[in-house]
């Protein structure tokens, strides 16, 4: 008896190690960010060499959105193979990178690409109320060839602000940083509401050094944005959108300001001057958290500015609704406006945008804030949307599939109509309508800075592709193939100790039976031996067709891989920075909130987060109770705070 008690305790563990295996299992595919990817927002990219490269910001998983949607905060670098596509038309996105724990997973942040050196740096964003901002910034790097991640050796770096514009010109090796928000979720101890910033932040990519530059003047502004052009003879920075601090906000109160978006600054980095310029024609509307990207033909006759998306500053005020969904280009030095795309169907903000060889602009993700609209954003390609530049396909469309080959820029149809030229250079339209504002603008636009002189200070490797976990459609690398057959034959060895167990039970079992039969024979009893469940020949009644059957359904689970609804765009769940808000204990990035929420068009600025301990269970940053939204959204104007958007609702936790 002991010895089959010993059998059958076996014969359980096993089982029961199984069960948790399959469960665990389980549980790492519904937080899959490749199998069960459902939203991505307010996260930062860049691209160098080839690949694609997500950080941080939030993760929403399943097959849709509901009010117990859970943003994360992502901890893991993801990156998309830009030399290729999957079935689904889309470069294959890859979770095979690691990131260690100490490494920070903000929002609102960027990642400044040295091209050259093979290197991107993060810098900026808000931390969560699990991870509050450090003691002590510290700038950290990722390695694109050795895959890893290093801390920055820098004096005196200055503390990030959130949710402000950044650029990087590779010519020089020259990083920079505008404005955005300082909040007590991006400085360790800051007092009061998130104040908007002023001042241009520098850092050489060469000698690790920081700087800092007046750049338009003394007004703290966020959430715009900022392009590097060849341009002059050290090249310019662009900077257009967002906010601003003014005296007088909304309804007479005081706050943040939108920015008209006919209104250019250009900053020619080699007299450390600022201009303006006034633009000409159709003009977008004020907007703020957008993305955009730069590119210009071979001739450089012009620097076209293209931007997507944006949340409104003052929804219900200006009657915008939700934000926008369009697509606009500004191109210089004529300061013109055209418009693309002008749709109006699904606003979002809080996105990426990267050009990719200079004629294609991949948008990824963003937050979606009407809760009407409950499905992922485009699962089959995990967020990613592709501008074609030039509408340079066979259906002459923006919106069209990524094409890998794509290696030159043209101008859509839609430009050349208004600056004239050709698709591919030149051009009619060589300055403002009404002239430059300053004569010093026109002269410095009308040079082109030198390029591609700039050459590595590290000895770089001529290896460097990151091996991965595969998306749909791609080949398996030698890791995969190796882990694969490990689980499989670990797997093959259970199920086979499971078939032992059970037939040594049913051999003791027939031979009890056969002792107890008054005058048998053993040997008579072989035919019900043999027609057992275990000992069934191959055409017995007990032979079970596995043909055309996954593993998952044989082994009872529903699904190994999740398949979350395929739609063109998302809505988002929540959060966006917001001003002043509790902050939750539980697992939450920052900005939104700690426990399930009904639904509210969108999030504000940067909010910030109590030092002091709370329940895992909380509010909504910015929103509060329902029933006084509004109030809050007042309130937060007259003491100066970050506008309140309405956000959607939802639990926020670290992954």
């Amino acid at each position: 008896m002991w010895h089959v008690s010993t059998k059958r305790f076996a014969l359980v563990a096993l089982a029961a190690s199984f069960l948790l295996s399959t469960h665990a299992l389980a549980q790492d595919q519904d937080k899959d960010q490749i199998d069960n990817f459902c939203r991505r927002f307010a996260h930062q990219s860049t691209w160098i060499d080839d690949k694609l490269y997500f950080d941080g910001g939030y993760i929403d998983y399943g097959s849709h959105i509901d009010g117990s949607t859970v943003n994360y905060t992502n901890t893991q670098l993801l990156w998309a193979d830009t030399t290729t596509t999957t079935d689904d038309f889309f470069p294959p996105m890859h979770d095979d990178l690691t990131k260690p724990t100490n490494v920070p997973s903000v929002a609102g942040g960027t990642l400044w690409a040295d091209e050259v050196n093979k290197l991107f740096y993060l810098y900026g964003g808000e931390y969560n109320s699990t991870s509050p901002p450090p003691q002590q910034f510290t700038l950290w790097l990722f390695d694109t060839i050795y895959n890893t991640w290093n801390e920055t050796s820098t004096e005196s770096p200055p503390t990030p602000n959130s949710f402000g514009a950044s650029a990087v010109d590779q010519n020089k090796g020259t990083a920079y940083y505008y404005g955005g928000w300082k909040s007590n979720a991006t400085e360790v101890g800051f007092p009061g509401a998130p104040r908007l910033e002023s001042g241009l932040i520098t850092f050489d990519l060469n000698t690790k050094e920081w700087g800092h530059s007046l750049f338009i003047d003394d007004t703290p502004r966020g959430e715009g944005a900022l392009f590097y052009i060849p341009a002059s003879d050290q090249g310019m920075l662009v900077y257009f959108g967002g906010v601003e601090q003014s005296s007088s906000g909304p309804n007479g109160t005081k706050g943040p300001s939108g920015v008209p978006m006919d209104t250019i600054w250009m900053f020619d980095i080699g007299s450390q001057v600022t201009y303006s310029q006034k633009t000409s024609g159709p003009t977008p509307g004020m907007r703020r958290r957008f993305c955009g990207g730069v590119s210009w033909p071979e001739d450089r006759s012009s620097f076209d500015v293209y931007l997507y998306g944006g949340l409104s500053l003052f929804e219900e005020a200006q009657g915008e609704g939700y934000g926008f969904d369009d697509v606009w280009v500004l191109s210089l030095p004529s300061f013109t406006w055209a418009v693309l795309d002008n749709s109006t169907q699904r606003p979002h903000h809080s996105l990426s945008c990267d050009v990719i060889n200079q004629g294609q602009m991949i948008v990824m993700g963003g937050y979606f804030p009407n809760s009407s609209d409950v499905r992922c954003d485009s699962s089959p390609s995990r967020g990613m949307h592709n501008l074609n530049l030039g509408a340079n396909d066979v259906d002459d469309a923006i919106w069209y599939r990524y094409q890998p080959n794509l290696t030159y820029y043209s101008r859509p149809t839609q430009l050349t109509e208004v600056i004239g030229g050709e698709s591919t250079g030149d051009l009619t339209l060589k300055t403002p309508v009404g002239g430059f504002d300053s004569p010093d603008l026109g002269v410095y636009m009308g040079r082109l800075a030198q390029t591609g002189q700039r050459t590595p200070n590290r000895a770089l490797s001529t290896s460097t592709s990151p091996t991965a976990k595969q998306s749909p459609g791609d080949g398996a690398d030698v890791g995969a193939i190796v882990g694969g057959v490990i689980g499989a034959v670990a797997g093959l060895l259970i199920v086979l100790a499971l078939v032992f167990l059970c037939w040594r039970r049913r051999q003791e079992r027939a031979e009890q039976h056969a002792t107890k039969e008054p005058n048998g024979s053993q040997v008579g009893n072989m035919s019900t031996i043999g027609d057992s469940t275990v000992y069934g020949s191959p055409g017995g009644q007990n032979k079970q067709d596995f043909s055309g059957r996954s593993w998952a359904t044989l082994l009872g689970i529903s699904s190994l891989r999740g398949s979350p609804e395929n739609t063109p765009q998302p809505q988002q769940t929540k959060w966006q920075p917001v001003p002043v808000h509790q902050q939750p204990s539980a697992q939450q990035y920052y900005p939104p909130p700690p426990q399930a929420q009904p639904f509210y068009p969108t999030p504000p600025a940067p909010q910030q987060y109590s030092t002091e301990e709370h329940s895992p269970v909380v509010e909504m940053p910015s929103v509060r109770s329902p029933t006084n939204v509004e109030d809050v959204r007042m309130a937060s104007y007259r003491n100066g705070g970050s506008p309140l958007a309405r956000r959607t609702g939802g639990t926020i936790h670290e992954e």
